[in-house]
């Protein structure tokens, strides 16, 4: 990553999960094969991630094409180890554990470079009862660990997963959720990791998202390293195959304008089932055409997205900042979630409330059209609504499904 970001270039990283060791062993040869991606992915499975180790195993060894994921702690860090001395690029675990610690025991064993997650991107999206203290302690145990690796010189990559629901992410909600974790992270060692936002598909706004997580890092956590990653759109995609790939497209130019410094990467089927290694192979080559710096013509209004990055950064220092006013960190996390005045909407967990609405405005921006009780201030909120340009009712379901359904055609279908 380090290098990666000297020298200006961007690393491409497939997300990919089979239930099969064999299956994921032969998919892992054929990706860097094919794509030589800069990262390889390991995806774990739901059973796996939410501590039904039992039954993982179980469909392990009965029926591994049950598994939406590979059953790590199942097969072992023998096979992980296998795993990593079979290709050349590092491996990332990638999974959506509310308590990783023993996904990520065996992760380490097994020899794996890359750990993604934290306590809320990784309980709030994933878990219904999962309560956050808990889950943020554990993962203080996570980062104390990574923390006690980078004094002897061994740096566990660590992501943090802005995507969230992945359902009309507003990047203040985003960044402010990744910096917390970042910031919790650092506290117990750690000197270097990866905030993550999503593609939301209007450019200038994800662009100036990437912006403002250099200007956080410079100003909430100075003097340490903080990497800048895109994923292409978790929301709804195109069934229409070259619908997708346009999506693709736009996300890749976005992040070489942003200055990302890695792109987790979507394929055109993704729509229609799990991408198999060749989809994933022609997505990430397809992705690495636009890295082209061709295409910095493309660049939309320099003031137009400075003045975005600037109302990000505003809001997200102030949440964050808040959150660390007083000696205990986890309990006053959790109190804000509980109280609603930090919120990540379309989330399951009964610790969350829920209750900030976005909506997409006229020209593609993700807006914040009723705060809920989240602590925004006067000024953003009004810019929002402004921005939104919205006329009819914010509530309004039909709008609202509009909305998440964006980019999947479905609207133009109707229409013909």
């Amino acid at each position: 990553m380090e290098k990666a970001r000297a020298s200006g270039r961007i690393l491409l990283q497939p997300r990919c999960g089979v239930g099969s060791h064999e299956q994921q062993l032969a998919l892992l040869k054929k990706l860097s094969e094919d794509a030589n991606p800069d990262v390889a992915t390991i995806t774990i499975d739901s059973y796996t991630r939410l501590g039904a180790f039992d039954k993982a195993h179980e469909l392990a060894r009965t029926n591994p094409a049950m598994l939406n994921g590979y059953p790590l702690v199942a097969h072992g860090a023998e096979r992980l180890r296998e795993m990593v001395l079979a290709i050349e690029a590092p491996i990332q675990i990638r999974h959506g554990s509310p308590d990783p610690r023993r996904l990520f025991s065996t992760s380490l064993e097994g020899g794996a470079d890359g750990f993604e997650g934290g306590p809320l991107s990784y309980t709030l999206p994933y878990s219904k009862d999962f309560p956050l203290e808990r889950s943020l302690r554990a993962w203080d145990i996570v980062d104390e660990v990574c923390g006690e690796l980078a004094e002897d010189g061994i740096n566990i990559d660590r992501e943090f997963f802005g995507s969230l629901s992945g359902t009309l992410v507003h990047p203040v909600i985003s960044l402010s959720v990744t910096f917390i974790e970042a910031m919790k992270a650092f506290s117990k060692g750690a000197n270097k990791v990866g905030i993550a936002i999503s593609q939301s598909g209007c450019p200038y706004q994800d662009i100036a998202g990437l912006r403002a997580i250099e200007l956080l890092a410079t100003s909430l956590c100075p003097g340490k390293t903080v990497f800048p990653i895109l994923h292409h759109f978790m929301g709804v995609f195109p069934r229409d195959p070259t619908k997708a790939l346009a999506l693709i497209a736009q996300g890749s130019v976005t992040a070489r304008l942003g200055k990302a410094t890695k792109v987790v990467v979507k394929t055109q089927v993704e729509a229609l089932g799990i991408p198999s290694a060749d989809a994933n192979a022609r997505a990430i080559n397809f992705s690495r055409i636009f890295f082209s710096s061709i295409f910095d013509g493309f660049l939309p209004d320099n003031g137009k997205i400075d003045e975005e990055a600037q109302q990000i950064y505003c809001e997200v220092k102030s949440l964050v900042s808040m959150t660390f006013e007083h000696g205990d960190s986890n309990g006053t996390i959790a109190n804000l979630f509980a109280e609603g005045r930090l919120d990540v909407p379309f989330c399951p967990s009964r610790y969350c409330k829920g209750l900030c609405v976005p909506r997409r405005a006229d020209d593609g921006a993700i807006r914040i059209v009723d705060p809920g009780l989240m602590s925004f201030s006067r000024p953003f909120l009004d810019r929002e609504m402004r921005m939104a340009g919205l006329n009819a009712d914010p509530m309004q379901i039909s709008a609202m499904i509009r909305d998440i359904q964006y980019f999947s055609g479905e609207d133009d279908a109707d229409s013909q």
